[in-house]
This record gives C-alpha cells, sequence and structure tokens, in this order.
C-alpha cells in the first residue's frame, strides 16, 4: 500500500464525485443488459417483441440463453486475472490504472449498444451466435475498465473510516446509475411507445450506452492519478503467484462467498423485475419504473443508516444483517398479486440492497490494505479482478436460473416460474448469512504489526 506521504495532491470532494461517476457509467450499462437482455431476446407472452432464441434446452435445465451467459463469462475468466495483473505491474506514464480505463470505454459503450441489434427477427442459431459475441465482448471490456477502477478505491483511500465514506459515495453514484436505466427506461419506452417495438427497444439501449460513456469519462478526465498516488511500487509478482496469493489472503475465501451468494439476490430481483412487473402485478412493463423508483428511493435513505451502522458495530455484521433481510424479503415473493403486493415486497427489498450496494467494495479494500501492509506486495487490483470475476460468473448462473425457471409459467396465468425466483433467492441469501458469519474482518492492530 502506498505511504500516506507519498500522496501529493489531496484527494478533494469534486474528485472523489468525480472518481464516483465512474461506477455510474458503467452501472447503467450493466443494469441495462441484466434488466433488458434477457427480455428483448425472450420476451414474456403477450409482448409485441419477436421471440429471437431457438426453443433448445440442456437436460431440459439449461436454455440458449443461460448457455450463452455461462460460456461468455467463462471466456471472460481468463480476461479478469490477466488484466488485474497487468494493471498492478504497469508502470504507464497515465498511470497503472488509469490507461486501461481508456482502453477499455469505448469497446465497452460499442458491446453495451450492440446487443439490442440481433440480425435476425425470429428464432435463430444466428441471433444466439451474435448475443454470445457480443456479450463476450461486453464482459472483457467491462473487466478492462472497471477492475482497474475499482483497485483505485485502496490507493485513494486513506483510512478504514474513508473507504466506508468513499466506498458510501460510489454506492450512492451506482444507484443514481441503476436508476437512470432502471426508471428512465420504462419511461423512454413510453415515451417511444408510436415507434415499433424492435426500433423502440435499439433506441433505447443506444441512449443509454452514450449515457453511460459519458459517466465513465469522469474519472478518466477528472482523477489524475500520477498526481494522487505519486510512487505508487508496482507489483512484480508472476500472475499465476498474484491468484494464489490473493485467493488466500486472510478472509478472502468466506468474504467472496458471502458477497457473491448476497448480489445473486440483486441480480435476480434487477433482470426479474420486468416479469414481476408484468407477471405477478399484472401491469404494463412500463409500470416497472414507478416500482423500481420505490425501491431504489428506499435504497438511498438507508445509505446514510448503513454507513452509520458499520462505523459503530463493524461491516461484517451489518452485511449479515443485511443478507437476512433480503433473505425474509424473498420469502414473500410468491405472496405477490397485484399492485400494492408488490411495492410492498420490492419496496422493502430497497433495505438490504443499500448494503450490498454500500459496504463489499469497502470491506475489499480493507483486505487488500491489510494484505499489502502483510507482504509488501501492491496487487491490490488483482482483489478486484478476482472479485469481478466471480461477480460475473454469478451474473451467468442467476440469468442461467432465470431462464430456467421461466418456462416453468412466465404468464399471468401460470406464473409458477416467475414466483420460483423468491426461494431461489432465498437459498443464497442464508449462503451469504452463514459466510459472512464465519468471516473476520482485518485487524486494525494487526495492520499496523504486520511487516511493510
Amino acid at each position: 500500500m502506498v505511504p500516506l506521504e507519498l500522496y501529493v495532491k489531496p484527494f478533494t470532494l469534486p474528485r472523489k464525485i468525480a472518481w464516483a461517476l465512474g461506477a455510474t457509467g458503467w452501472t447503467i450499462g450493466d443494469r441495462l443488459l441484466m434488466t433488458w437482455g434477457l427480455f428483448v431476446f425472450a420476451p414474456p407472452a403477450g409482448e409485441a417483441l419477436p421471440q429471437r432464441l431457438p426453443a433448445w434446452s440442456l437436460f431440459g435445465v439449461l436454455t440458449v440463453w443461460g448457455v450463452i451467459n455461462l460460456l461468455a463469462r467463462f471466456v471472460d475468466g481468463v480476461t479478469d486475472p490477466l488484466v488485474a495483473s497487468m494493471s498492478d505491474r504497469s508502470t504507464h506514464r497515465w498511470g497503472r490504472r488509469r490507461v486501461f480505463m481508456v482502453a477499455g470505454i469505448v469497446p465497452l459503450t460499442i458491446a453495451t449498444g450492440a446487443l439490442f441489434f440481433a440480425p435476425e427477427l425470429a428464432p435463430s442459431w444466428g441471433n444466439a451466435v451474435f448475443a454470445a459475441v457480443v456479450l463476450t465482448a461486453y464482459f472483457v471490456a467491462f473487466t478492462v475498465y472497471a477492475c482497474p477502477y475499482q483497485a483505485l478505491l485502496p490507493d485513494l483511500a486513506k483510512s478504514e473510516t474513508e473507504r466506508v465514506n468513499l466506498s458510501t459515495l460510489q454506492a450512492a453514484l451506482m444507484l443514481v446509475g441503476a436508476a437512470v436505466v432502471m426508471v428512465g427506461s420504462p419511461v423512454l419506452l413510453g415515451l417511444l411507445h408510436e415507434v415499433e417495438a424492435v426500433r423502440r427497444y435499439q433506441i433505447m439501449g443506444v441512449t443509454f450506452a452514450v449515457i453511460a460513456f459519458l459517466f465513465m469519462l469522469g474519472p478518466i478526465v477528472a482523477v489524475p492519478e500520477r498526481e494522487l498516488v505519486a510512487k505508487a511500487t508496482p507489483s512484480n509478482v508472476p500472475i499465476l503467484e498474484s491468484i494464489k496469493t490473493t485467493l488466500r489472503a486472510p478472509g478472502m475465501g468466506w468474504y467472496l462467498l458471502a458477497t457473491i451468494s448476497f448480489w445473486f439476490g440483486f441480480n435476480a430481483i434487477a433482470s426479474g423485475v420486468p416479469y414481476f412487473v408484468t407477471v405477478l402485478m399484472g401491469r404494463e412493463v412500463e409500470f416497472a419504473g414507478t416500482v423500481l423508483t420505490v425501491t431504489f428511493a428506499i435504497t438511498g435513505v438507508f445509505f446514510p443508516v448503513v454507513a452509520k451502522l458499520a462505523n459503530k458495530f463493524g461491516k461484517r455484521r451489518t452485511m449479515i444483517g443485511g443478507a437476512a433481510g433480503l433473505c425474509l424479503v424473498m420469502v414473500t415473493l410468491p405472496l405477490i398479486h397485484g399492485t400494492v403486493s408488490g411495492l410492498i415486497v420490492l419496496g422493502l427489498a430497497g433495505i438490504p440492497i443499500a448494503a450490498l450496494m454500500a459496504l463489499p467494495n469497502a470491506m475489499l479494500a480493507d483486505l487488500a490494505h491489510a494484505e499489502a501492509k502483510r507482504t509488501g506486495v501492491n496487487g491490490e487490483a488483482m482483489f478486484f479482478g478476482a472479485q469481478a470475476f466471480l461477480m460475473k460468473v454469478n451474473l451467468g448462473v442467476s440469468s442461467a436460473v432465470l431462464a430456467a425457471l421461466l418456462p416453468l409459467g412466465n404468464s399471468v396465468e401460470h406464473p409458477l416460474g416467475v414466483q420460483l425466483i423468491g426461494p431461489a433467492t432465498v437459498v443464497t441469501s442464508l449462503i451469504s448469512v452463514f459466510a459472512y458469519w464465519r468471516f473476520r474482518e482485518p485487524s486494525a492492530a494487526a495492520e499496523v504489526k504486520a511487516p511493510a
């Protein structure tokens, strides 16, 4: 970890906001694809969009969309540790993180918008190949930008409290990004209601891809890494050894299991919202904007509460409470029947989502900081690379689970598949509670005593 005396310029509030805006940008792209990707390729019955994928499944469980997501993330799995290692070892004059963000931003923007332009308007294997190529390109470009970006957190935040505060700011602006898509996209679709259905979703995809690009420029333009982290010593550890060291770091295994399991629930909610609204609540898809306004408003209100609880009781205990809260909320998902019950259940989900968005990056920065103090190796990006890889695997699994459940019933008359998203999330939330209970946060005293 970089000694405090080597920070040559203050990390001011405007620069903190500019750094956090990068997360707003990539969250817009992430939520756009996670919310609407499956929807535009396999829309629910009664929607004007055409089915784009063949009605094929592996062992009756894994659908074409599920296979596409798993394959894309498998290919991307090689990219996460590779980019992390290259960033940790970089000596580029722009900064060892910033240069990768510059390289990734344009391909990421193009891939985000491209997914909405499948070549055929009927189920075909050509559409399946197109989706696989575009999603793979998206995840690789996402890693090139986001992994080094996240690794700036332990470099820029100089204390545990500052890491919590900066991570909470990042989470608040990530929430803005999620709201831009999940509230704004149904509104835009409503404004474009006279446009042909396929073209309507294409306009939406390109619009939000461009918006994401503008936000992601924030940290590239306004956060001069070389001026804030003056003489960061690059890692000289080979990639395989760096991966092994990172995964063996004290607490890393339990942290990853807990956090990835918790994120499964959020992914299930985000990807399932169009189905919750149209199938369980019996409303038009545009009503998803209203539902998510309620959810994210509650999340925003609870951000300062989460930060206070974390600083008073510890991040681990706060996350245990958050995972348990999500479990309790998702137990009631199958009971949604109409507008009021849907708003109540999905609104309450905003409380545990606040903990999930605010604290994990601060916890991971603590682990990276403690390991750097213990070993003297500045390998922060590999910590975020390992998390990013598993997050993408988790996204693939959650998308595959959702795609496998929907054939069991995704209509108002037969809603079983959509209802089962709740019990699936309960299981992963319980795993998260157990893993956070086993996890132990790095000791500040141990960090001080550790060899530099």
